[in-house]
């Protein structure tokens, strides 16, 4: 219970100033929301980004073992 400056109980300032309390904490963990929503999406970027990265390395490798390959028509004998 909060207490004034003569040490009365004061339930209205009380109430207030837990109200405030409130307010704060809400804000607070609003923020921490954000901030980890926001780092969830940059991972979610790095990821995406790195996978493309592999997709174009690895179609970098096919290209070069395929163009490498002597290809057979069938049917033709030499």
């Amino acid at each position: 219970m909060f207490r004034n400056s003569e040490g009365y109980a004061d339930p209205t300032a009380g109430g207030a100033f837990a109200h405030i309390a409130y307010e704060e904490r809400k804000q607070r963990r609003l923020a921490a929301q954000k901030q980890k929503k926001a780092a969830e999406a940059a991972a979610a970027l790095r990821k995406k980004e790195k996978e493309k990265q592999r997709r174009a390395i690895r179609n970098q490798q096919r290209e070069a073992y395929y163009s490498t390959l002597t290809w057979v028509k069938p049917g033709r004998s030499r």
